[in-house]
């Protein structure tokens, strides 16, 4: 699984609609906007997804947002190519 901090620049006149987009996305927890335009989130993937790939995708879907920006990755799993199931 990766894990990633992400702040999500949107259109300011969008900023709500994008948030209640992402607010809908499994795999995207919001945490709030910041300074109008930001939306704070983390995006869990599971191992068969490429993070860099979700949020291309993510992004390319909702004219509304501008740009994601990773804050924070961890992909300590598939580094050591282990699945949680497999340490437990």
């Amino acid at each position: 699984m990766a894990i990633a901090g992400v702040a999500i620049l949107a259109k300011k006149e969008e900023i709500q609609n994008v948030y209640q987009r992402l607010e809908q996305i499994p795999e995207i927890t919001t945490y709030g906007i910041h300074q109008e335009q930001y939306i704070v989130a983390v995006v869990e993937t599971s191992p068969q997804q490429d993070l860099e790939k979700f949020l291309k995708k993510i992004q390319d879907n909702d004219p509304g947002i501008l740009g994601i920006f990773p804050a924070y990755a961890n992909f300590e799993d598939e580094v050591l190519g282990e699945s949680l199931d497999e340490l437990v």
